[in-house]
């Protein structure tokens, strides 16, 4: 609840205080004489706010100078809906923005005049700004969004429920403004600094949200736009998500009927959404949908997400938490996404969500894993009743649903390969892939017989897919770098293509798990591939082991999960030779052992 205040701020603290208002307009009446006089005003409601509540200082004004931008958002002014001034505010926005005003908008459709068809062109565009607003009773026609009936009413529904769904999107970029001012309303030159335009007038009529959405709201009463410039690189078309556009590119009569607004999305965006709600806050959201654009050449792209309580001024004391994602695509199709782990807390946060991928891919998916498992190809209609799963949608691309996670201990890698294949491992870490590929590459000896004596092979490298694991050695003191495994000294395997076995006397996982596990395995040329038989756990071990799995079942998995062997000499940075040792649980993650 709000107040429009023209007049004083003599009541502002019983106001905030006791009838709980937690919004303050100020008004033309408070410019004063001279400029000092507005930002005064927007200081002082500002200081208010944060004495009388708990709350953040929200006010709202068309007055002020430099400096205003800390205390409140513009907005631009008495407005009339209109073609014209649908013109108008666009560079009026884009060039806030430039002056260090992260969040400025204007009524839509304004306060006078209006009609249908400017209404729903004016909420399409500023659907992609951090904040809106409309204002009723001054026109002669309302200003609610269902004022003119159908088919206006369901054009504006699907443009204010986008709205509420970016808004991890949009907040995300509000904070962001908030640590480095950077404005979520992006002139093109300001995002592309070094891109050579064709046409630099028509880019005061478009601008990116961000760094992924590129928008050309439509000023005239038409049903094509033109001049609309594409920066260099790859972009898709938001109305479809498929259809796709190499930059630099100027478009003309591009089709948009009134129910669509031109809208490009930039190549690698990794955009994070709530599912569609009426209003924000409308019920918890306990799912989080990433909306992937992946791009036809090798690139990487990240995003952070930042979220907090959205109401207590916590954040300014660190009560924020962020979660990187990013998206890596290869030359030969390969495609790897990182779900990061959330850092940071606040009041409220969810322990537990899970994550629905939306693919915008040109190749359907064939098969797709979590945790090393294979989840089920499920209906389109039925995957909401499913606790995991995925499908190939209609339009093309696929869509993914994960399990529930612990939003605090997750990192998620997916692989989707140009053929179709798609991997979705948790616990996989792109940057310890990227280290035993490097490993692997120096091979330049075979594995001939086990290792005999007493050889130590000490952890080094890892790329985890079974989390639970995971999850016990981190909490195993010392931790992982103490992940020691001893072969027997009795036993040696030779690589003659004959099944052979191993017996380990005891894995030692930070001095507290003692196993005893019987290997079975067969050499294949230079790798031999392993399947634990038989493996003994210490009774004293496992209560803890249950302690620390999520589910009891991951214990009996990590005893069967098989694996591959592999020796290689690699040289060190000062380029002595050292054994290494790759062992490799098949459908999953690797391990790599350096002889001491």
């Amino acid at each position: 609840m709000g107040l429009w205040t023209s007049t004083g701020l003599a009541n502002a603290s019983w106001e905030i205080g006791n009838a709980k208002s937690r919004v303050i307009k100020t008004d033309v009446a408070w410019v004063g004489s001279g400029y000092r006089f507005g930002l005064e005003a927007v200081k002082l409601a500002a200081r208010l706010m944060t004495n009388s509540s708990d709350s953040r200082p929200y006010t709202w004004t068309v007055c002020g100078w430099a400096g205003t931008q800390k205390y409140a958002v513009i907005w631009t002014g008495d407005n009339t809906g209109s073609w014209e001034y649908i013109r108008m505010q666009i560079p009026t926005v884009i060039g806030s923005g430039l002056s260090g005003f992260a969040h400025a908008t204007g009524d839509v459709d304004g306060i006078y005049g209006g009609s249908p068809e400017t209404y729903v062109r004016d909420l399409q565009w500023k659907t992609f700004l951090t904040v809106a607003m409309t204002m009723s009773g001054w026109a002669k026609y309302d200003k609610q969004p269902w004022t003119f009936g159908e088919p206006y009413t369901s054009y504006n529904r699907k443009w204010l429920q986008l709205k509420a769904s970016l808004t991890p999107y949009l907040y995300s970029l509000a904070f962001q403004a908030y640590l480095t001012g950077e404005p979520p309303v992006r002139a093109m030159e300001l995002e592309f600094p070094h891109e050579i335009w064709s046409n630099k007038s028509a880019l005061q009529y478009q601008f990116m949200s961000g760094p992924s959405f590129l928008v050309a709201p439509v000023f005239r009463n038409e049903t094509h736009r033109d001049h609309i410039l594409l920066a260099s690189g790859e972009w898709i078309d938001y109305s479809d998500g498929f259809t796709r556009y190499s930059g630099p590119r100027t478009l003309d009569s591009y089709p948009c009927p009134l129910e669509n607004l031109p809208v490009f999305v930039r190549a690698g965006a990794i955009i994070p959404m709530w599912p569609q709600l009426d209003y924000v806050g409308q019920k918890t959201v306990d799912v989080l949908t990433l909306d992937l654009f992946p791009p036809s050449t090798a690139s990487t792209s990240n995003f952070t997400l930042y979220e907090d309580d959205g109401l207590t001024r916590n954040y300014s004391m660190g009560a924020v938490a962020s979660q990187t994602f990013q998206m890596r695509t290869a030359s030969n199709g390969m495609l790897e996404f990182c779900i990061g782990r959330s850092k940071g807390s606040y009041q409220g946060q969810l322990s537990r969500r899970s994550y629905w991928l939306q693919v915008h891919s040109s190749e359907p998916a064939k098969e797709i894993k979590i945790e090393g498992e294979t989840i089920d190809h499920v209906p389109d209609e039925e995957h909401r009743m499913q606790p995991s799963g995925w499908y190939n949608s209609k339009g093309g691309g696929f869509r993914v649903k994960t399990p529930v996670l612990e939003v605090s201990c997750i990192c998620t890698a997916m692989r989707w390969s140009e053929t179709g294949g798609v991997v979705s491992d948790t616990g996989a870490r792109l940057a310890w892939e990227r280290e035993i590929r490097k490993a692997e590459a120096n091979k330049t000896s075979t594995l001939t017989s086990w290792p005999k004596g007493t050889s130590t092979w000490a952890f080094e490298f890892r790329s985890y897919t079974n989390q639970e694991e995971l999850n016990a050695m981190l909490a195993a003191k010392p931790g992982l770098q103490q992940l020691l495994l001893r072969p027997a000294n009795r036993t040696s395997l030779q690589v003659d293509g004959e099944i052979a076995e191993l017996e380990d006397n005891f894995l030692l996982l930070g001095g507290l798990v003692v196993v005893k596990i019987r290997w079975r395995g067969k050499a294949l040329a230079s790798m031999l591939r392993w399947d634990t038989s038989e493996a003994v756990l210490s009774s004293s071990v496992l209560p803890w082991l249950q302690r620390t799995f999520d589910r009891p079942a991951a214990a009996e998995r990590l005893r069967k999960d098989p694996w591959e062997l592999t020796a290689m000499v690699e040289p060190t940075v000062s380029g002595i030779k050292r054994s290494v040792a790759v062992l490799r649980r098949v459908g999953a993650g690797r391990l790599v052992f350096m002889k001491q």
